[in-house]
C-alpha cells in the first residue's frame, strides 16, 4: 500500500505545482494584463504601472491577456491626396502612442500586436484631410507642422476611445504623387528662370560697377601722376633758371653770348631765313678768336 501512496503522492504534489505556477502571473511595471472570465474582461492587472510583480489568477478559469505600455510608433502607408492649392501630394505620417487604457483596448482589438494596425487604420482619412488643408509650397519646404497638428486633431479623440493615448504626430516624408510627378510644374520652372536671369542681371550690374570704379581709379591715378609731373618739370625749371642765373651773375660776357645766340637762333631757325654780317662783325670776331673780342651784345646782331 505505502509503495502505491508514495508516486500517487508525488504526482499530486507536481500537479499541485504545476497548477500553483499557472496561478500566478508576475508582470513587469511596462505590462498591463487585463483577466478574462469565459471571454469577458473581468478585471485589470497593473493598469497604470503602478501595480508590478506577483498576481494570483484562477488556473482554468482565468485567462491574462498581455498589454505592452511602452511606447510604440507605426509609419502610415504613403497617402496620395489633393492638396490645398490642387496639387497632387503624397505624404506618410509617423504617429508615436502607447497602451493606456488595456480594457479599452481589448474590447477595441483584442491582442496587443493589432494595436499598430488599427492606428493605422484611424490614420489613412485623417492624413488624407489634412493635405487637402494644406498647400503644396508648405509641404514642399518642409512646413508640415500646421499639417501634423491637422492629423493630432483627428487622432485623439478615436485613439482615446480605443484605449490608447497619442504621444507624437509627425510628417514622415511628404512631395509629389505619381500623378504629380509626371506633369511639369510650370510654375516652379518659371520662378527658377526668373531668379536665373535675376542673379544674371544683378552679376551684370556689379561687372559694370567694378569697371566703372576701375576706370574711376584709373583716371584719378592719371591725373595724380599728371600733377606730380607738372610739379616735377617745374620745379626742374625752376631749378634750371636758378642755374642759368647764377651762371650768368658769374660771367656777364657770356650772358650776353647766350642772348646773342638765342637771337640768332631764332632768327635762323627759320625756314629760307637768310642773316648777312659784315667782315668786322663781334660775333665772327668772337668765335674767330681774335685777340681782345669780346662777347657780342644782344643788341647789335
Amino acid at each position: 500500500m505505502s509503495r502505491v501512496v508514495g508516486p500517487v503522492l508525488a504526482g499530486l504534489a507536481v500537479l499541485a505545482l504545476l497548477v500553483a505556477s499557472s496561478a500566478i502571473l508576475v508582470l513587469d511595471p511596462m505590462h498591463a494584463a487585463v483577466i478574462l472570465r469565459e471571454g469577458q474582461p473581468a478585471r485589470v492587472l497593473n493598469a497604470a504601472g503602478g501595480d508590478p510583480g506577483a498576481h494570483w489568477i484562477a488556473p482554468g478559469i482565468e485567462t491574462p491577456v498581455l498589454y505592452d505600455r511602452r511606447l510604440k510608433s507605426t509609419v502610415t502607408p504613403p497617402v496620395e491626396a489633393g492638396s490645398a492649392d490642387g496639387q497632387p501630394v503624397k505624404a506618410a505620417v509617423l504617429i508615436a502612442y502607447r497602451v493606456a487604457d488595456a480594457r479599452a483596448a481589448f474590447r477595441a482589438f483584442g491582442r496587443d500586436d493589432a494595436a499598430a494596425e488599427v492606428v493605422q487604420r484611424l490614420a489613412l482619412p485623417a492624413v488624407g484631410g489634412a493635405i487637402g488643408r494644406t498647400s503644396y509650397a508648405e509641404l514642399a519646404t518642409g512646413k508640415t507642422d500646421a499639417m501634423a497638428a491637422q492629423v493630432r486633431a483627428a487622432l485623439i479623440g478615436p485613439m482615446r476611445a480605443r484605449g490608447l493615448a497619442l504621444v507624437d504626430v509627425a510628417v514622415d516624408r511628404a512631395g509629389r504623387g505619381p500623378a504629380g510627378v509626371a506633369v511639369v510644374d510650370k510654375r516652379m520652372a518659371d520662378a527658377a528662370a526668373a531668379q536665373a536671369a535675376a542673379a544674371a542681371q544683378e552679376g551684370r550690374r556689379k561687372v559694370a560697377e567694378i569697371e566703372a570704379d576701375r576706370a574711376q581709379q584709373v583716371a584719378e591715378i592719371a591725373r595724380e601722376a599728371e600733377a606730380q609731373a607738372a610739379k616735377v618739370r617745374a620745379a626742374g625749371e625752376a631749378r634750371a633758371l636758378d642755374i642759368a642765373n647764377a651762371a650768368y651773375a658769374r660771367d656777364p660776357a657770356f650772358a650776353s653770348l647766350m642772348r646773342y645766340l638765342d637771337t640768332y637762333e631764332a632768327t635762323l631757325g627759320k625756314s629760307g631765313a637768310v642773316i648777312v654780317v659784315t667782315p668786322d662783325s663781334p660775333f665772327l670776331k668772337y668765335f674767330g678768336g681774335q685777340p681782345g673780342a669780346k662777347a657780342p651784345s644782344a643788341s647789335r646782331p
